[in-house]
């Protein structure tokens, strides 16, 4: 017979099997599960550049590289364009506004940031495709 309590545990049990299931994992049919996470430059499946060009002319020009403001400060922690740049971080707008920063960079050593390498600038909703 199914309890309730039987139920909640299943549940438990499947939720943490599908956390520790890894990138050598397989799938019942024999297939590799992928890892879920992001590409970066660095990485093989990275696009080539003509790859992120063809993207720009579906985009019609309205793919932009990014570049975190953050750099600022590890270039110059002590500079004027540091400063500037948290007085702005007080303003929840500027951070909303800008495609490279996020709103919250998580707990200390839980992970870093890392704003995209491109984002879209669409104006029509054909470009959020």
């Amino acid at each position: 017979m199914l309890t309730r309590r039987r139920l909640i545990r299943g549940a438990a049990v499947l939720a943490m099997a599908r956390s520790f299931a890894t990138a050598d994992s397989v799938q019942a049919g024999g297939a590799p599960i992928a890892a879920a996470s992001r590409v970066r430059p660095r990485d093989s499946g990275w696009p080539s550049a003509s790859d992120w060009e063809g993207l720009r002319e579906r985009a019609e020009g309205q793919l932009i590289a990014l570049q975190s403001p953050l750099d600022a400060c590890r270039a110059d922690p002590n500079g004027d364009a540091c400063r500037a740049l948290f007085k702005e971080l007080k303003n929840p707008y500027f951070i909303g506004d800008s495609p490279s920063l996020t709103q919250t960079c998580g707990w200390v050593d839980a992970w870093t940031a890392q704003p995209s390498v491109y984002a879209v600038a669409a104006q029509k909703t054909a470009q959020h495709r």
